[in-house]
């Protein structure tokens, strides 16, 4: 029968054995339509396929511009004590920051994309951008690599409102066979290569879908195919769309200044320095993100303006749109008269959605045409046939489009504005109740809102809309105090205290709400709760001061750098590194000095974000601080800011008296010009200190480079060699290595370690047993590890007297290499671990346990049910759970109808896992089931 279907199926296997489809074709297009991923930043779509013919169209991105955008590691919040969501760990994990495709590549599993993650961050921030780039690059590799994962897009917004389990793979099938219409794949056969493990899902908008039935789809499906497919899910905000339960989660961080100051320079190499100085600091409030941003340079580049807020650059944004198409373009009779006011009620409309939670961000012609002749009847003549052919007009020449056969906004941030648009006509007859009850109160309406704020002209109605919002939820009004125009903010904010004030809000919560604002009138109520001993106050102070973000906070961030707790002071630093300017970067030099190290690590991120020629001024001034720290963090700085000024000042530093010092600089002009680099080092290597010779060569083997791997081999015959490099093996060299080891730098003795490493001989051994004892917990830590790399019983004594270290680390590393031996001794050992006072040590000696299948471990660990403490019998159970062994499940069962001073609840289960013991567990199964009723109703 095999062989008859493999006559039937000759270019592959049969379905269910792993079906063998040639994607080469599918992938070369993803390959051609995504090449220019730049574009993404424009409010062009994606494959450029809309091009409006004859129309003189606003700018659009001449060159490959990479803005090297940032994501940052978010920490999902964990479940209280009544399993609900929302607190904060007691240990936050620190956060990373990454280039963004990095960032997804390393929280995804690195190139085995194995696990789902999220990207969440603000409209235009380039979180679409980010999937296209990953996108493309993935194509490329699939089409190089046969075993590769083949991407596939899906955006959520063009799922049917009324979606079904299919719905998820229908989008798949259209978008391969949209690139790839041959592609012989059916839905069937997408289950397949999902099971697989084949595809990598890059999932856009989770915000976006059409309706609640939609994303508990969207969930369902991640949760089937959670353990075979890879992927990347993208969302505005948490709140607005659900994380899915996703718990890896990075952050899309805004635009630094010189990131946009080069993007501008990039996009206007006549007038960007004429639009940086009209900016003059408020740089930073309209290019945060790279659409934003974008809209900001095309009007500048016709009108040399620039609009007072954010409401008013759409307004100006959208109405330069429509006047840029030429007079002579051929247009239906009046259809650009209408032009705005037709958006304006489509976006309106599509807002709504179907219900009063869902909004739509795509829809079908006709629901379009439907919306533009319910808006025209009584206006125009034959408003059916008005109606169709101006919805041609504007698909043609403005900002709405066709994709996957859906009309949609080109992107979300233009729907809402001129779904405010259509609001700020509606206010004044909408009534307070209307108001509160049809729009306030939802989500969805948030951003339009605060947009329509912006386009407000009159304080009264302004106030109005901040004091109903406050009557309906504190954070809106908050949001939308911030939001007004900032001559009515005054007003606004007044508002939102006072309710503080009168609602006796908590101190911590009342900070959130200001910070929210964004408003610098909140800044004299923050600074009056820095008068308190509160830390947790004053590091919601900090926050608060970074997210306003105006030079205004600076000089009161001044004075949180002067608080007792380094929480505070890390926070201040993370604020000013937010703001940016000449003066947030000298206090960031400053705090370059702080006593504590996560506050210099914080003050060096901050100064590479900030970046810029100011900073590498001052960076190489503070080469010259009396503070080695100092000196060390400004050389790693320069190093990654990579800037050539910095490489004269760096050379110096390699016979610097401070090691870490040598080391920092060695690997900055490493990364400033590799090849002078290698040339300058290749002769400081032959320097006589020791010392010198160490920390140069451990810069030169982090640069990859041919030319330095020769000079390594060339000098490092006679001196410690690190990572694969190795040593002349002569005995005197040995002998040297050997004595180094009773040197008095603690440096010295590790280093000779490791290069004793490479060395096979007994002779090391002795040496290395004695290093056990070294005052130093780094030098015994690697005397422990090399030592598990020699195979020979000569080891087990001194590991079993090292295992007395003080240092937690060095004992979990003992047992870690006594796990691979399987002596009596070694396991006596382990099963001793498991009582040890760091849960680290006795957690990870509970994981080596369950891997060994040995009669002597099974024997210990039946003797340790009986223990006193509770938390070592749950954990020998779970052990002898996992040990394929008669004897385990029999102690295990017994313990059942024992009186053991430990809660059992959960032993059944214990019990049950052992299901490579089936035999046992039957015989034992009535008596079982006449012990777990008396023991816990639960079970």
């Amino acid at each position: 029968t095999l062989k008859y279907l493999l006559m039937l199926c000759p270019m592959g296997w049969i379905d269910g054995m792993g079906a063998e489809i040639c994607f080469d074709g599918y992938l070369r297009s993803v390959v051609s339509a995504y090449q220019q991923w730049w574009r993404l930043y424009t409010l062009t779509d994606v494959e450029g396929e809309i091009q409006a013919q004859n129309v003189e169209q606003t700018p659009s991105f001449p060159f490959a511009f990479d803005l090297d955008q940032k994501v940052k590691s978010v920490e999902p919040p964990k479940p209280d004590k009544d399993g609900m969501s929302g607190q904060k760990s007691d240990k936050e994990e620190k956060p990373e920051y990454l280039p963004v495709l990095e960032g997804i590549y390393k929280y995804a599993g690195k190139h085995d994309l194995g696990n789902h993650v999220l990207l969440v961050g603000r409209p235009g921030s380039g979180k679409s951008t980010a999937l296209a780039r990953l996108l493309l690059q993935e194509a490329e590799n699939a089409l190089e690599d046969k075993q590769a994962k083949i991407p596939v897009l899906v955006e959520l917004r063009y799922l049917p409102s009324e979606a079904n389990e299919s719905s998820v793979c229908d989008r798949i099938l259209t978008f391969m066979h949209k690139h790839d219409p041959a592609l012989d794949v059916d839905e069937a056969g997408i289950k397949q290569l999902l099971r697989q493990g084949r595809l990598l899902m890059l999932v856009d908008g989770v915000n976006e879908l059409p309706s609640d039935r939609g994303r508990v789809m969207v969930n369902q499906f991640r949760e089937l195919y959670q353990k075979t497919c890879p992927m990347i899910f993208t969302t505005r905000e948490l709140s607005a769309g659900g994380d899915l339960g996703i718990a890896k989660r990075l952050e899309m961080q805004p635009l630094t200044e010189p990131q946009m100051q080069q993007f501008v320079m990039a996009y206007l190499p006549t007038q960007g320095e004429k639009l940086l100085r009209q900016l003059s600091g408020r740089l930073r409030e309209f290019g945060q993100t790279p659409l934003l941003l974008w809209m900001l340079c095309s009007l500048f580049q016709q009108s040399e303006q620039i609009p007072p807020n954010l409401g008013m650059v759409f307004r100006a944004f959208t109405l330069g749109y429509g006047d840029s198409i030429k007079q002579d373009v051929t247009l239906s009779k009046d259809s650009r008269a209408w032009w705005g006011r037709l958006l304006q009620y489509l976006a309106f409309k599509m807002t709504c959605g179907e219900s009063l939670t869902e909004l739509q961000v795509a829809i079908s012609r006709r629901e379009a045409e439907r919306f533009l002749v319910e808006f025209l009847r009584g206006k125009v003549e034959f408003a059916d046939d008005c109606a169709v052919r101006w919805l041609e007009d504007l698909l043609k020449h403005h900002l709405i489009q066709i994709s996957n056969d859906r009309i949609e906004f080109r992107h979300q941030l233009i729907q809402e504005y001129y779904a405010a648009e259509w609001l700020l006509g509606l206010l004044p007859s909408l009534s307070d109740a209307r108001l509160q009850q049809g729009y306030l109160n939802y989500l969805k309406w948030t951003e339009p809102l605060a947009l329509m704020l912006e386009l407000v002209e009159g304080e009264e109605q302004a106030v109005r809309v901040v004091r109903l919002a406050l009557e309906v939820d504190l954070r809106l009004g908050a949001r939308l105090a911030g939001a007004v125009r900032y001559g009515f903010q005054e007003k606004t904010v007044g508002l939102l205290i006072r309710e503080i004030d009168e609602r006796k809000t908590p101190q911590l919560y009342a900070i959130e709400l200001l910070g929210k604002t964004r408003s610098d009138y909140t800044i004299k109520s923050l600074i009056q709760g820095f008068k308190g001993k509160d830390s947790h106050v004053h590091e919601g102070i900090a926050h608060a001061l970074g997210g306003i973000g105006s030079y205004e906070a600076i000089e009161f961030l001044i004075l949180i750098l002067r608080d007792k707790s380094s929480d505070v002071r890390r926070i201040a630093v993370d604020s000013l590194g937010k703001i940016g300017g000449d003066k947030s970067v000298e206090l960031l030099i400053l705090a370059l000095k702080d006593k504590s190290p996560n506050v210099r690590r914080r003050a060096a991120h901050a100064l590479v974000t900030i970046g810029g020629d100011k900073v590498v001024e001052l960076l190489i001034l503070a080469l010259k601080d009396k503070s080695s720290a100092v000196r060390e963090k400004a050389a790693y700085i320069l190093g990654d800011i990579g800037s050539d000024k910095a490489f004269a000042s760096l050379i110096p530093l390699l016979k610097d008296k401070d090691r870490f010092v040598c080391v920092s600089s060695a690997q900055a002009l490493g990364k400033i010009d590799i090849n002078k680099a290698i040339e300058l080092l290749s002769q400081a290597i032959r320097d006589e200190d020791f010392l010198v010779h160490r920390n140069i060569a451990n810069a030169l083997k982090n640069i990859e480079n041919e030319k330095n791997n020769k000079i390594l081999n060339e000098y490092f015959t006679n001196i410690v060699a690190v990572d694969g490099l190795g040593v002349d093996k002569c005995e005197k060299n040995i002998e040297s290595l050997i004595q180094s080891l009773k040197g008095e730098d603690y440096f010295v003795r590790k280093w000779s370690i490791e290069a004793l490493s490479e060395i096979n001989t007994e002779t090391i051994i002795e040496p290395l047993i004695q290093s056990l004892n070294d005052e130093d917990y780094f030098v015994r830590q690697c005397a422990a590890k090399v030592l598990g790399k020699i195979n020979t019983e000569k080891i087990i004594e001194p590991l079993i007297e090292g295992f007395k270290d003080k240092d937690p680390n060095a004992r979990r590393r003992i047992i870690e290499i006594l796990g691979k031996n399987n002596s009596d001794k070694a396991i006596e050992i382990l099963v001793q671990a498991l009582k040890d006072k760091d849960s680290s040590v006795s957690r990870r000696a509970a994981e080596i346990l369950g891997k060994i299948n040995s009669d002597k471990a099974v024997e210990l660990l039946i003797q340790l049910l009986q223990d006193k403490d509770p938390k070592v019998c749950k954990r020998v159970a779970e052990i002898l759970g996992k040990i394929n062994s008669d004897k385990a499940v029999e102690s295990l069962i017994q313990s059942l109808n024992s009186d053991t001073n430990w809660d059992i609840i959960d032993l059944p289960e214990k019990i049950a896992k052992a299901d490579r013991n089936l035999p046992t567990l039957t015989q034992q199964l009535p008596h079982l089931l006449t012990l777990i009723p008396t023991k816990s109703s639960q079970q």
